[in-house]
């Protein structure tokens, strides 16, 4: 028995020793803009800036690639594809090529998130639909990439709800 919790604590160690990452993340700004390298899109987007100690670049040279996923905080096991995915700095896909200049504190950083989405039902699970103008949620992302068992997970910073409306109404597009 003993021999059996010692390997089971031995595994859990190991595991958990393979996800690694920074928790500095915080938020910087919203606002409404589109993302820089698909610029006309029929649908405004969210920009949220967050900043970090971390190198992003170095991480994604290291073999990591790295993404931002989104998700309503009160709703974490609900299917939405809030998340453009992309990572920026200076409007500039963040690569393993990225060249950060400041290099005394954190670095600001941008990702998108869609203000509406449709349903889709024929995926498995259902995506849900939702717009940002009708009903705004607090929304939660973090920044993750590599793969299992190896790989890199921030921590959790929330976009409050009131921040995602100021965004929305500077731009005339929330009617709450």
């Amino acid at each position: 028995m003993k021999m059996k919790t010692f390997a089971s604590c031995c595994i859990s160690l190991i595991v958990s020793g393979c996800i690694w990452g920074d928790h500095d993340y915080s938020l910087s700004s919203v606002q409404l803009a589109e993302p820089p390298d698909t610029p006309h899109r029929p649908n405004p987007h969210l920009k949220v800036e967050f900043s970090t100690k971390a190198d992003l670049p170095q991480i994604v040279a290291d073999g990591y690639p790295l993404q931002s996923w989104a998700y309503f905080c009160d709703r974490p096991d609900d299917y939405v594809f809030l998340s453009d995915l992309e990572l920026y700095f200076h409007d500039q896909r963040v690569t393993g090529e990225t060249e950060i200049v400041s290099t005394h504190g954190p670095v600001v950083y941008s990702t998108y998130l869609h203000i509406a989405r449709q349903a889709v039902s024929p995926s498995v699970p259902a995506q849900l639909g939702y717009d940002m103008r009708q009903n705004t949620e607090d929304v939660c992302f973090y920044v993750r990439g590599g793969n299992p068992p190896l790989g890199y997970k921030s921590n959790i910073v929330r976009i409050p709800k009131g921040m995602i409306e100021e965004a929305l109404k500077a731009a005339g597009g929330k009617s709450n």
